[in-house]
């Protein structure tokens, strides 16, 4: 393997670490979804008439506010509600989930050193097939990730299989707020705003890397 095959590997491999790890970061500090599935959520119920059962709207939202405030923080301590006790299993469920959180971040950094400095040894021959080739391999990436969550039977990603599959959420404990603030279908849609997240990187590599081609293109005069 010669110098420049190496660099294309490594930023190939750069490229899907970066995409599938900004891909979950990005999803983190979407607030609509939540917003979008609890609503959607608390009409299911009044239409069955169960509305008084769950809280409002404005009470989750600005609950599932705090908590992703703290979930997206990288060097902040516990999760925490305001004005509403959260168990110490909760605190512990949270962050064991914060952890995928935080080893995002690293990547992305990571990933994005290593692919700058491969880029620039490949620029000297315009190689940049790398950023086509990682954006296939976080596809794949992504499918395995998806795989092994499905397939596990312990842990947490046990937990996250029953919540996107089954609208499970007993991975938490009972006894505080927090099982009661998330609607049955937020995981499961979660997912799906991954996996677009993914592809809407996969396809900013793409024009990226046209772009690229187009303005080295050989100019006739």
């Amino acid at each position: 393997m010669n110098r420049y095959t190496l660099y294309q590997v490594l930023a190939s491999l750069c490229v899907a670490a970066f995409i599938v790890s900004a891909a979950l970061i990005i999803l983190s500090k979407n607030r609509s979804i939540y917003v979008r599935c609890y609503d959607n959520y608390i009409d299911t119920l009044e239409e069955q008439g169960q509305g008084d059962n769950v809280l409002s709207s404005f009470e989750a939202q600005l609950n599932y506010e705090h908590m992703a405030e703290g979930f997206s923080t990288f060097f902040g301590g516990d999760i925490e509600f305001s004005g509403y006790p959260i168990s110490k299993n909760n605190v512990e469920k949270l962050n064991q989930l914060k952890f995928y959180y935080r080893l995002a971040w690293i990547v992305v950094v990571i990933s994005f050193i290593g692919g700058i400095k491969c880029f620039y040894e490949l620029s000297k021959r315009r190689l940049y097939k790398p950023l086509l080739y990682g954006g296939l391999l976080s596809a794949f990436f992504t499918v395995i990730q998806v795989f092994v969550i499905f397939m596990s039977k312990e842990g947490t990603l046990f937990g996250l299989k029953n919540m996107i599959l089954k609208g499970d959420y007993n991975f938490f404990a009972e006894g505080d707020i927090l099982i009661g603030m998330l609607p049955p279908d937020f995981a499961r849609i979660l997912l799906l705003a991954y996996i677009l997240i993914v592809f809407i990187l996969i396809l900013a590599m793409v024009l990226v890397r046209w772009f690229i081609q187009y303005c080295g293109r050989p100019h006739r005069f």
